[in-house]
């Protein structure tokens, strides 16, 4: 595989009155891909815009937080695959392109029931859109929309510091997730209109310990995760992968992470980091 992508994006924060501030930025990249694949040659370029910006409000005198904002996205996919030579493409198999527009707008509230104990909560709406359109072969060649529904992402949480060096927390929040540009136009070179977003409810706890200066980090979740639509991968008779909707899952599991700093003659710092999860899965 072969893979060439740029990325840029600017910010900038204002800093307003009262302890309010705005914070706005603009992101974008391109990704030149090539991939010679058993079952074909694909040539895929990927051209993403973005913006981001929210309104915030934190003051040391005031026992809560508040931000509420927004961002969007919007991609340009073209995917050609054409048949693998032993490593050279030959006559075009397909060619698709895929315009994806992504919106979310969010509001967020911490408060500080007291110097130990906080609570927060956030509601996001999610909109996703696809534009598809085939050009190539020109016997199935076609276009359309592929519009997943609106969904509404709610979220509580809860942490507890016990004293200086750990604290406990949890969470309570709903799950949603479109289908990639790669599930949805996968190696069978087919546009899966029937794909749709995973959706599910999570619920999280976990405990973070840290060393007396700060050096040393240790953290250990374990979650529960019900999901409805998930995407599971498959292979057809032509060994070429597709993606489809499984249903209903259950997910469970523990995660375990640390983090470990150094500071070498006081110049150089580096941090290493051993991140370890466990899952049990079932369909």
């Amino acid at each position: 595989m072969y893979n060439k992508t740029l990325y840029g994006g600017i910010s900038n924060t204002f800093h307003l009155t009262n302890g309010w501030k705005h914070f706005i930025a603009t992101y974008g990249s391109y990704t030149d891909f090539e991939n010679p694949f058993i079952t074909n040659y694909e040539y895929r370029i990927e051209k993403n815009l973005g913006l981001r910006t929210y309104l915030s409000f934190q003051r040391e005198d005031k026992p809560y937080e508040i931000q509420f904002g927004m961002e969007a996205n919007k991609g340009w996919n073209s995917i050609d695959n054409y048949d693998n030579l032993q490593g050279v493409s030959g006559d075009m198999q397909a060619s698709d392109k895929l315009d994806v527009f992504q919106m979310n707008i969010f509001s967020r509230i911490q408060y500080n029931l007291t110097s130990k104990w906080m609570i927060e909560g956030s509601l996001g709406w999610n909109k996703n859109k696809i534009h598809y359109q085939t050009l190539f072969p020109a016997s199935v060649m076609t276009k359309g929309n592929i519009d997943f529904e609106d969904q509404l992402m709610p979220r509580l949480g809860s942490s507890f510091l016990l004293n200086n060096f750990s604290a406990l927390r949890a969470s309570l929040s709903k799950g949603y997730s479109t289908p990639t540009i790669a599930e949805l136009r996968a190696s069978d070179n087919l546009v899966n209109k029937d794909l749709q977003a995973e959706t599910g409810i999570n619920y999280e706890i976990g405990y973070k310990i840290k060393s007396r200066n700060g050096s040393k980090i240790l953290d250990i979740a374990a979650y529960s995760y019900r999901m409805d639509n998930g995407i599971v991968r498959h292979i057809n008779a032509d060994g070429a992968d597709y993606y489809g909707n499984a249903g209903h899952m259950k997910q469970r599991g523990l995660e375990l992470s640390f983090w470990s700093f150094w500071n070498l003659k006081n110049f150089f710092l580096q941090n290493t980091s051993i991140p370890y999860g466990y899952d049990l899965q079932r369909l």
